[in-house]
């Protein structure tokens, strides 16, 4: 009967620590992660798209180009025109990822490929000085548990440097700490 009483007892304590477990932010995993981190108003972050420009190759000056219009890379993302206008042979056109994560962070000189090139616009450009930058893969939940921590240490309000740091992460999803 003692070792029965016993056996009972060990496991209504490991139930108790493993409930205990699901409480704090620091052992918790999954859904009971992510309910702590709603009191918070924190959640998983998405990934989220690289940006940057392209030369554009012309025979004609200047050309056309409308925004939304679609390049495509060597591994197949896709990418579009943010803002269409009026250029000439060898200008920046500013592109963007529709396709998200850090896969879509891609060097200078990359080639990249126009779904339908605009009239008079070669079929291929180059990716300009600097690259696509701030393509980030979604977030892990060891980096929920890691912000939602950051945030019981250093409490948003009043205008402190904790909340100034809240609402740059909030910005965009290139910016991942502050």
């Amino acid at each position: 009967i003692g070792e029965a009483l016993g056996k009972i007892a060990y496991l209504a304590a490991q139930n108790g620590v493993a409930k205990a477990d699901q409480q704090m932010a620091d052992t918790a995993v999954g859904e009971d992660l992510y309910r702590i981190g709603r009191i918070y108003n924190l959640s998983l972050r998405p990934a989220g798209p690289s940006s940057g420009g392209l030369v554009l190759s012309s025979s004609l000056s200047p050309v056309g180009i409308i925004s939304g219009q679609q390049l495509i890379d060597p591994q197949g993302l896709r990418y579009s025109v943010s803002i269409g206008g009026s250029f000439a042979n060898g200008d920046e056109v500013k592109i963007a990822s529709i396709d998200t994560g850090s896969g879509t962070n891609i060097a200078e000189g990359t080639v990249l490929r126009w779904v339908s090139p605009p009239a008079f616009v070669n079929p291929t450009a180059l990716v300009s000085t600097g690259g696509l930058t701030g393509g980030v893969d979604a977030e892990d939940d060891e980096g929920l548990r890691t912000r939602i921590l950051s945030r019981i240490r250093y409490p948003i309000g009043g205008g402190n440097w904790a909340q100034f740091a809240d609402a740059a992460e909030k910005s965009s999803t290139a910016v991942q700490k502050a």
